[in-house]
Parts: structure tokens; C-alpha cells; sequence
């Protein structure tokens, strides 16, 4: 090979490392952005509760004590592993039997082809497979597991704040802190519930009032026998679905409707106004710790390949 030749392999050579790491910062930017906006507090939360979510969301990292599915035992590494909830084959509290039963749920929701697209949808269908989903679940009785007992006396009114506050009244499926005939009410977390309901496109423009219920328009849902969710989902009580619940809008029935196996609205009541706290954790605040600690593993590993 010429001088001439190995200077000019050189340049190429130089530049195609070049543009590898250029390639590698735009990846890893587009990455950790998205792992912001999946952290990112919601609007009219203050500056403290955006600046310590993070922490919120370890402080719900320790597992359940128990397991209702597992009749109040705690979590256990499932065998055989599960198929549909495999994201909990390490800890889980739930067998395969039941993860059969939620994969079949999954099903009644979504087409087949469409349920990956969707991982929050599959994490909230597999509540009750996660190890910590006890600690998700207010019971009324103040016992779980063992069996869970159902609460047998009169309604109890939660606490003033609660009922009398819009913005939470439009995020719980009942007003009563207590209701009689059922087990206990789930927490959803705030930012979690509109990951569920809505598009990213519609949750950073704060569209939602615009856009309806658009998080599954991509697939279209299979309730009513096809049709987009925000064209099903919708404010206002017109075809009986809305029953005992606390506003009609197309929230409460989007919760109304779309409920994790083995929690249905004969056992459960269920709120999703919650902000995670080490005292109150609420369902789904350790999703977007996952995005994050992920955008930080890709990064390095690609890191390492072009090293």
C-alpha cells in the first residue's frame, strides 16, 4: 500500500470513529431524555417533590411482606417461570397459574400483536404478580394475605382533604375511605396513570383534554369490539359503565373498566392522584427509575464497544 493510500485509510478510519461517537452522544441523549420525561413530576407538583422523586421512588424498592395471591405468604421466585408477567421471574407473588389467568385478561384489552407495544399496560395487568403489591393496597380491614377479609361495616368518609378536593375527587373510584363488601382500594401513582391513558405526545403538550384517552390508539383496544380508547373513553355517563364511581369522566372509566386480574371493582376501589412516598408508596413510581438506570447501561455498553 502506498503513502498515499494509508494516509487516506487513516482519514477514514479517523472519521468513521468520529461519527461513531457522535452517533453514540445523540443515542445516549435521545435516551436519558426519555428517561426524563417518564421521571418527570407532574403539573402543579412543587419543586421539592420533583427534586426528591427519585428518592420517593427507592424508598419503594423494599418488597411486600406479603403476597394475596399466594394466600399471605411472601414473594418467591416463581417455577415454572412466568410467560406473560416475566418481568417478575426473580421475586414474584404470583405462580403460573395465575400469570396464565392475567395473560389471558391482557388479551381481552389488547390484539395480540400490540401488548409489548405497551410495557406500562402489561406492568399494571401484572399488579398482582409484583412482590411489592401488597405494600400498593390499602385494605380495609388493615390485614392482607392470609386471606385478605373483606370490610363488612358501614361506609367510612375518608378524610376532608381527600373528598373535597377536585382534582382528587376526579381520581378515585369512591368517596368513602371504608367501603363496605370489599377488600381495600389500590394506589396508583399520579404520573403512572397518565402514562396508562394517554399518549407521550398528548402528556407533553398537556393535551389531555384535547386528545382523550390516546395512549392505545396506535392498536385500537378490543373493548366494544374494537374501537380507540379515545373514542371509548369519554366524559359524561351514557352507557351504564359508570355506576357508583365519582365523576364520569373518561378516567374513571378507563379504571372502571381496565383492571388487573384478581382486583376487579367488586373487590377493589381504586385512586390514582397518589405522589410516592416512603410512608405511602403507590403503584408504578419505580417505572421510571427502570428507564433511567437503563439509559445508563446502554450508554456504557455502547461506550465499551466503540472503546
Amino acid at each position: 500500500m502506498s503513502m498515499f493510500d494509508e494516509k487516506k485509510s487513516s482519514r477514514f478510519s479517523e472519521r468513521g470513529r468520529y461519527m461513531s461517537f457522535a452517533a453514540l452522544f445523540l443515542l445516549g441523549s435521545q435516551i436519558l431524555l426519555i428517561a426524563v420525561v417518564y421521571r418527570m413530576p407532574e403539573a402543579g407538583s412543587s419543586s421539592a417533590e420533583g427534586r426528591n422523586l427519585a428518592g420517593r421512588e427507592l424508598a419503594t424498592a423494599e418488597a411486600s411482606p406479603t403476597c394475596m395471591l399466594l394466600g399471605g405468604t411472601t414473594a418467591k421466585k416463581p417455577q415454572p417461570s412466568l410467560t406473560h408477567c416475566y418481568k417478575h421471574n426473580t421475586e414474584s407473588c404470583c405462580v403460573a397459574g395465575h400469570d396464565d389467568a392475567i395473560g389471558d385478561a391482557i388479551g381481552e384489552v389488547l390484539p395480540s400483536g400490540c401488548v409489548r407495544q405497551y410495557p406500562d399496560l402489561e406492568e399494571y395487568m401484572c399488579l398482582g404478580c409484583d412482590p411489592k403489591s401488597d405494600s400498593y393496597i390499602t385494605y380495609f380491614n388493615g390485614t392482607a394475605g392470609s386471606p385478605a377479609q373483606r370490610y363488612v361495616d358501614a361506609d367510612v368518609a375518608p378524610d376532608p382533604a381527600r373528598a373535597d378536593t377536585a382534582d382528587v375527587k376526579k381520581a378515585i373510584s369512591s368517596t368513602f375511605g371504608k367501603v363496605s363488601g370489599k377488600l381495600g382500594e389500590i394506589r396508583v401513582c399520579a404520573a403512572f396513570a397518565k402514562r396508562l391513558m394517554y399518549s407521550e405526545k398528548t402528556i407533553a403538550g398537556s393535551a389531555y383534554a384535547t386528545n382523550g384517552l390516546d395512549a392505545y390508539d396506535g392498536c385500537a383496544l378490543k373493548l366494544g369490539g374494537g374501537t380507540l380508547g379515545s373514542l371509548w373513553f369519554h366524559d359524561g355517563k351514557d352507557d351504564g359503565t359508570t355506576e357508583g364511581i365519582v365523576e364520569n369522566t373518561a378516567e374513571a372509566k378507563f379504571f372502571q373498566q381496565v383492571r388487573p386480574k384478581y382486583f376487579g371493582t367488586d373487590d377493589f376501589e381504586i385512586s390514582w392522584y397518589h405522589v410516592p412516598t416512603a410512608a405511602t408508596p403507590c403503584f408504578g413510581a419505580a417505572s421510571g427509575l427502570q428507564v433511567g438506570s437503563m439509559a445508563v447501561a446502554i450508554v456504557a455498553a455502547l461506550s465499551s464497544m466503540l472503546a
